[in-house]
């Protein structure tokens, strides 16, 4: 998805049109990776976190836009059918 893409799909997001949340936010499946994407503008770090990697912040997530979209992409190989998974924040609180 391109940086503008990008800005189009939080803008929409940002006005209440949340039919197209989920092409931009959530966890998706392209080119043999899964792509983590999350809105969280308070971060100062984010992570990928589940049972494919035994809940570690071994899978670290990198701020696409200045207003707080974070991306991972994990190779699928390393996840399998039923695996878990959850997002972690830090911020400068903790």
């Amino acid at each position: 998805m391109t940086e503008k893409s990008l800005k189009t799909q939080l803008s929409l997001f940002h006005s209440g049109d949340s039919k197209k949340a989920y092409e931009l936010f959530g966890v998706s499946k392209r080119e043999g990776s899964f792509i983590f994407r999350v809105y969280a503008p308070h971060a100062d770090r984010a992570f990928v976190t589940g049972s494919f990697n035994e809940w570690s912040d071994s899978h670290p997530m990198i701020r696409l836009t200045d207003e707080g979209v974070w991306e991972a992409k994990i190779p699928d190989s390393e996840i399998k059918a039923g695996d878990l998974y959850k997002f972690k924040f830090y911020t400068r609180d903790k």
